[in-house]
């Protein structure tokens, strides 16, 4: 594997504005912690052409002409002007190079719009479709996927899970009993037994099951598996729940060993060919396997590269850091909004607070919520989702800062009043 060159970093405020004059709870959450969150090239789509909102140095300003701090794409929806407002606030104040934004609302995409830059170059605006990394929002899809098969009677949520998995421990077995016990419910609210605070936490230390297992390459999913149930849980299952990705790795083997299908072929099934949603998929870590489509991330956080010979070597997490197809079901999918939204339209399952839910609707009609929110993070990459009354609205960005992943909750929430107003 050649190593990155390394890239001169440049405070990217002042690259923005001077390439312009030029031209909760338990819903989900992040993949993160201390650790940061949480393919196969795929042919490339051919782009429509999309509308910049740029200003230049011969722009005339009118009242129906916006202009930002940085380059917005797509068609504009002049009443709905506060949520572009909003994204370009959010992404000015925490200085994020690239986002998207979407909003579906009774089966069509209302709003599609890109913000910022394509490249780290900063020459080309975003595209509204561009694909970003959606870290734990992919969690949405695995619920969904298992409380299918539960009310299809397939599999019950007191089943125990490693009977249902194909993978083995190390040496055929499990290091701690308890394993044993840990049901399908206990995976779904994050109660099987994992803290990853008290442990490797492998998935952002692949590098602990490669020399665990003693494998010649990078590990894929079913190692980590692997690995884990080579390992003493932390905690009774069921005796406490502690937020777990592995957990919902172990859900998407589940789906498999029920369907005998891979996991991403049933959540495909069950969503994006319904919703039409093609600019989903599993994603790829290195940039040269990536989607054409695909956004590039940022490299503010550095980590020992896991696909190279030589371990001493230290690269972008967001690009040789993690695997992310590792991720699956916990947080590996990479989305474009507008498809995103219209596949999260499709759920008919929602796992929150301990319960299963069929409709959403009426969990908001029985809360003095106005939305519920969903969030997403892996290196250098975060998503929101927020299911509203009236829709989805999906925002994705190429950056993250994980003390303020719900400002843009309460951002677009506000900016959702004054469209109301």
């Amino acid at each position: 594997m050649t190593e990155n060159t390394p890239t001169k970093r440049i405070d990217r405020r002042t690259l923005l504005r001077a390439g312009l004059t030029a031209g909760a709870a338990t819903l989900a959450g992040c993949l993160g912690g201390d650790d940061g969150e949480s393919p196969t090239t795929t042919p490339t789509k051919t782009a429509t052409p999309a509308q910049t909102d740029m200003p230049t140095a011969t722009a005339t300003e009118t009242p129906t002409t916006p202009t930002y701090e940085i380059p917005v794409t797509g068609e504009a929806v002049p009443e709905l002007r506060p949520l572009d407002e909003a994204t370009v606030k959010h992404m000015m104040e925490l200085d994020y190079g690239a986002g998207s934004l979407s909003f579906y609302r009774d089966g069509a995409i209302e709003l599609s719009r890109g913000y910022g830059w394509a490249d780290r170059e900063r020459t080309e605006p975003v595209d509204p479709e561009a694909m970003f990394r959606i870290g734990s929002i992919s969690k949405l899809f695995t619920a969904d996927a298992v409380l299918r098969l539960v009310d299809a009677g397939e599999v019950a949520l007191d089943d125990e899970f490693y009977p249902l998995i194909d993978v083995d421990p190390p040496g055929g077995e499990l290091e701690d009993e308890r394993l044993r016990e840990v049901t399908v419910e206990h995976l779904l609210k994050h109660g099987g037994g994992w803290d990853r605070s008290e442990h490797a936490n492998p998935l952002f230390n692949p590098l602990v099951v490669t020399e665990s297992l003693g494998l010649a390459g990078t590990p894929e999913r079913d190692d980590f598996v692997q690995y884990v149930l080579g390992q003493p849980l932390q905690f009774d299952p069921g005796s406490d729940n502690v937020y777990s990705n592995i957990g919902y790795v172990m859900l998407s083997l589940v789906v498999e060993g029920v369907t005998g299908d891979s996991f991403e072929s049933v959540v495909s099934a069950n969503l994006f060919e319904p919703a039409d949603a093609t600019d989903i998929h599993l994603g790829s870590t290195r940039p040269e396997n990536r989607h054409s489509d695909e956004i590039w991330y940022d490299d503010s956080e550095q980590c020992e590269n896991v696909f190279a010979q030589d371990e001493s070597e230290s690269d972008a997490c967001a690009d040789y850091g993690m695997v992310v197809s590792a991720f699956s079901g916990a947080g590996g999918f990479v989305a474009s909004a507008p498809d995103l939204a219209r596949a999260l339209s499709e759920l008919q399952y929602f796992w929150i607070n301990g319960q299963s839910y069929r409709s959403l609707d009426q969990f908001l009609e029985g809360s003095d919520r106005s939305s519920l929110p969903w969030f997403g993070s892996v290196y250098d990459s975060f998503g929101y989702a927020g299911r509203r009354s009236d829709g989805w609205v999906v925002a994705l960005f190429n950056d993250r800062d994980r003390q303020q992943r719900r400002q843009i909750h309460t951002q677009l929430n506000e900016a959702f009043e004054a469209v109301d107003t």
